[in-house]
């Protein structure tokens, strides 16, 4: 930099005094010796001792600086004489003043001072907390109190920390480093008046912003949850009453039924775990219940009903609740947090968490199975009251929603509940929780991933390192303070959030909703119009019952055999006494056994004692198994010696018994072609094994990419939460299992692939991934269909649709083969699936438009309610003094104005012709006079 020794220069210029030494600036005498080293004070110059004092009556808490004739030295305003008169006010003299003791220290922004502090003693009514709070001075006790914390001091932690998550300790030794600096001593020990007078500070301001002041049963009188900041984009029917939906399309008024309910997202999370510090009893949490954490008492004694309570989950795939059990639970107090937050918008709902405790002799929580009696209580308490319809989102929630009516007294009828799984989570799941608990199949969600709740732990979590060390009830009001927060944030920038989602959601919807009416245009011309009926009652059915599983599946395919060996035996054409079938499916498991072993010994290369009598033990079951086998061989496969060469022979009549997993079994798909096959094999099995192996083959690569998200998950999961040696070997024992998974079943894929040889792809790709489209564009080009497509625009009517389960999914080049036969049964429920899955995209994002904009109304309901709200709590208390009442609405007035700027101003999303494009979009003739409105204000008319 070109003036960086201008700069240097500047910086020691000031350590003189410049030209300020002469004569001082209040009253002129030569030679002034002292100066104001904090900076707030631009322009003092240099003053006398005298002048100097004056200068700060009003400001003790700042620093000053002696000039020796040399060099400044530190000096305090409380050694040169300055008093700071309490309980009077400014420019008033006490005629009682009652020093305070000599020591009394204050903590404030720039460091920890001594001070001179005189109580009023003329007004025996007015105690000395009180003269200290009314001066901006937190006392740190409510008798005698011998030391303080600035208003701005604890107002600056309580920003740094709910943001930065700074802990109070490193913030102390922050101030007393900046003291050490300037007096070259260390000051007086003020940390625990920081922790204390904090605690108290992050209650109080809750209970103030709740209107708890202004309600004439104080603070005691505060209800269940009554401090928590509300989403006001929520459905809250005595706040922001519904709007008129008669105007929305026939096909889209059912939303109107899911738009008066409440979307919930829960989990529990592991890394806010505490301590055994302290206990309740020395440490109480202040406003117990008032905010977001549940009643503690209620609580543990509806803990303590189920100290035996072992549920395992039986579906969900994450090695997450393997991995829960690994962290060091020695010593703690509780294991985590369970919580509850609105699943649109991510707000921390009133009652909605709740610690997760394990202890060695009183509860027994069971981190792997997430403890249902925890997570049934916080989720009853974060619903209570409410009566509209609830959409839960759970990570394990097909496991959890089947035992949760059996054990808690809920209000909300099952009818009025619906579990679903977030997006994210879904894949690992099993095939028949994939569909019953997808929001992409559930009518009214819209958009909705349910995946929110983890960004809020991932905000959260910044803080389980100073939770983690405190008292319980310390921890408990840090917490709801963090919670509040990070719901205060999110109502700052909500309307700006909704605005960008609305956005996007109309463009979707609008090009989702053209794509789909192509395809059902296509559809008609080629299947005909009875057909899409039937298929839309169909799925209307099963939107309404999701006891309707489809699997295409090895399993499916044996049960199918199975069926026709049955047949055939009964009309007595079966010539065997054993099943081709189970022939058939023997070998398959062999070399599924075979291919397992092969990876444990590529994996684990050089094996231990015990891998090695594993890895025995397997290859004694694989070698019986192909003995079995053998035997078989020569009834289904009866000439196949005439088709070996002479070293195929020898390895047949004598394979390496040592090591099985290398021995070749010569299954019909093997053989070189068709005749070969015909004329070595009884019957047609070699037909039967294919349709075996294409049935493999899926189930081969749906766990692929199974154990791929697994992996991932588990990867991240272990990085965040597992610690030490012996905790993170455990671990990586997980991880290499799922590896061993994914190789063995990629494996396994491949080979299945290669003996499809007949180019039959259609059960091998249920849909295209955006990874894969330059596969497809080059298969299409092969095909000769590339361009015929290009020209078209892709646009022409035909059987055409998108792909993936997502709300934004790419062309598949399988839909465009027109060679494939309409009449083809096959192709038929091929066709209705894709017809299903794009017709459930487009009305998602139609619901998506619809919920947004009545989410915006709602907020602005809100606010307006809010504001009115705020105005009434005005003149609630009787018997006051004049000042307070003054005070008091005041604040509620700042309040009430700032709740109605949000409605009038804050609920504009920036999009031009917004009524037009909801019209386009939604196909509305007549739009709602108040989204009229609405639309006219966000295009400042």
């Amino acid at each position: 930099m070109a003036v960086q020794d201008e700069y240097l220069d500047d910086t020691i210029y000031v350590e003189g005094r410049g030209l300020n030494g002469d004569s001082c600036a209040g009253c002129e005498s030569p030679n002034p010796a002292f100066r104001c080293a904090d900076e707030e004070c631009v322009g003092l110059g240099m003053r006398c001792e005298k002048c100097i004092v004056k200068a700060h009556q009003h400001l003790p808490f700042h620093w000053i600086e002696e000039w020796d004739g040399e060099m400044f030295w530190t000096q305090t305003l409380n050694s040169l004489g300055l008093h700071v008169q309490l309980g009077h006010k400014a420019g008033s003299v006490c005629l009682f003043p009652q020093p305070a003791n000599i020591s009394f220290a204050v903590l404030h922004t720039n460091g920890i001072h001594q001070v001179n502090i005189d109580f009023c003693g003329c007004q025996p009514d007015l105690v000395r907390r009180t003269q200290l709070l009314r001066s901006h001075l937190w006392p740190a006790t409510v008798f005698s109190p011998h030391s303080a914390c600035t208003f701005i001091s604890l107002r600056q932690f309580h920003t740094f920390n709910c943001i930065a998550k700074i802990p109070a300790y490193d913030y102390y030794k922050g101030l007393e480093t900046m003291t050490e600096n300037r007096t070259r001593e260390k000051p007086k020990d003020l940390y625990r008046t920081l922790l204390q007078c904090m605690v108290e500070w992050r209650h109080l301001k809750m209970c103030k912003r709740g209107g708890r002041g202004h309600d004439p049963s104080g603070v005691a009188g505060t209800k269940p949850g009554q401090l928590a900041l509300e989403c006001p984009a929520c459905p809250q029917p005595d706040r922001n009453p519904p709007t008129d939906w008669r105007h929305w399309p026939a096909e889209l008024q059912y939303v109107f039924i899911w738009i008066v309910r409440l979307l919930n997202a829960k989990y529990a999370n592991f890394r806010l775990r505490n301590k055994l510090v302290s206990s309740q009893a020395r440490n109480p949490t202040l406003g117990d219940g008032f905010a977001y954490f549940v009643p503690y008492n209620d609580y543990i004694d509806w803990v303590k009903r189920f100290v035996d309570q072992a549920e395992i989950s039986s579906c969900s795939g994450f090695a997450a609740i393997f991995l829960a059990n690994l962290k060091n639970i020695k010593g703690l107090r509780t294991t985590g947090v369970g919580g509850c937050c609105c699943g649109r918008h991510g707000f921390w709902l009133p009652n909605g968490m709740g610690d997760l405790q394990k202890r060695r002799t009183v509860w027994i929580y069971l981190p792997q199975s997430l403890k249902y009696c925890n997570m049934d209580y916080i989720f009853a308490q974060a619903v209570k009251g409410l009566d509209c319809m609830i959409i839960l989102s759970y990570d394990i929630a097909c496991q959890w929603g089947q035992k949760f009516w059996d054990k808690i007294d809920f209000r909300i009828t099952e009818d009025n509940l619906i579990f679903l799984v977030p997006k994210f989570h879904l894949p690992v799941h099993l095939p028949s929780c994939q569909a019953p608990f997808s929001f992409h199949f559930t009518p009214g969600c819209g958009e909705t991933h349910g995946e929110v709740i983890e960004e809020n732990w991932a905000v959260s979590n910044k803080a389980a390192g100073q939770t983690k060390e405190m008292g319980p009830g310390n921890r408990a009001v840090t917490l709801n303070d963090i919670f509040g927060h990070h719901n205060y944030r999110l109502l700052q920038n909500l309307d700006k959030l909704l605005g960008q989602r609305l956005l996007t959601a109309l463009h979707q919807a609008k090009e989702q909703s053209q794509g789909y009416d192509r395809f059902h245009e296509g559809l008609e011309m080629n299947v005909g119009k009875d057909v899409l009926e039937k298929w839309k009652i169909l799925v209307e059915e099963w939107e309404k019952d999701h006891q309707k599983p489809y699997r295409n599946s090895l399993k499916k395919v044996e049960i199918q055999l199975a069926k026709e060996e049955h047949e055939a035996m009964v009309r007595g054409t079966m010539v065997h006494t054993s099943s081709a079938t189970v022939f058939l499916v023997l070998g398959i498991d062999i070399e599924h056994r075979q291919r397992h072993i092969e990876v444990e010994l590529k994996i684990n290369s050089p094996l231990t004692p015990t891998q090695t009598l594993a890895i025995q033990r397997q290859r004694s079951l694989v070698l019986r198994h192909i003995q079995q086998f053998c035997l078989l061989q020569g009834t289904f496969m009866p000439h196949l010696r005439d088709f070996l060469t002479a070293a195929q022979q020898c390895h047949l009549d004598d394979p390496d018994t040592n090591m099985p997993e290398k021995i070749k079994l010569f299954m019909p798909s093997e053989l070189d072609n068709h005749s070969v096959r015909n004329a070595a094999c009884a019957g047609k099995i070699w037909e039967q094994e294919g349709q075996l192996r294409q049935g493999e083959a899926i189930d081969a690569l749906n766990t692929v990419r199974q154990g791929l998200r697994a992996r991932t998950l588990t990867n991240n999961l272990k990085l965040k939460n597992v610690t030490g040696q012996r905790h993170n070997t455990q671990a990586q024992g997980v991880l290499r299992q799922i590896d061993l998974g994914i190789n063995s079943n990629k494996i396994r894929y491949r080979k299945k692939l290669q003996i499809l040889k007949d180019g039959d792809v259609r059960g091998l790709n249920e849909r295209a991934l955006n990874t894969e489209e330059l596969a497809q564009e080059e298969f299409l080009r092969e095909r000769g269909l590339l361009n015929e497509l290009q020209g078209a625009g892709f646009a022409s009517p035909g059987v055409a649709v998108v792909a993936g389960d997502t709300g934004k999914r790419t062309l598949s080049w399988i839909w465009y083969d027109m060679s494939i036969d309409p009449e083809d049964p096959e192709f038929q429920d091929a066709l209705r699936v894709e017809w299903c899955k794009a017709r459930a995209q487009s009305l998602r994002w139609k619901e998506e438009v619809l919920l947004l904009c009545e989410e915006i109304r709602q907020m602005r309901e809100f606010s307006l309610w809010k504001a009115r709200w705020w105005r009434d709590q005005i003149g609630r208390r009787e018997g006051i003094s004049k000042e307070l009442e003054e005070g008091m609405t005041a604040y509620a007035l700042q309040h009430a104005v700032f709740e109605e700027k949000r409605a009038e101003l804050g609920v504009r999303p920036d999009i031009p012709n917004l009524g037009a494009l909801l019209e386009d979009v939604l196909d509305i003739g007549k739009i709602n006079e108040e989204d009229e409105e609405i639309a006219g204000e966000m295009e400042g008319i």
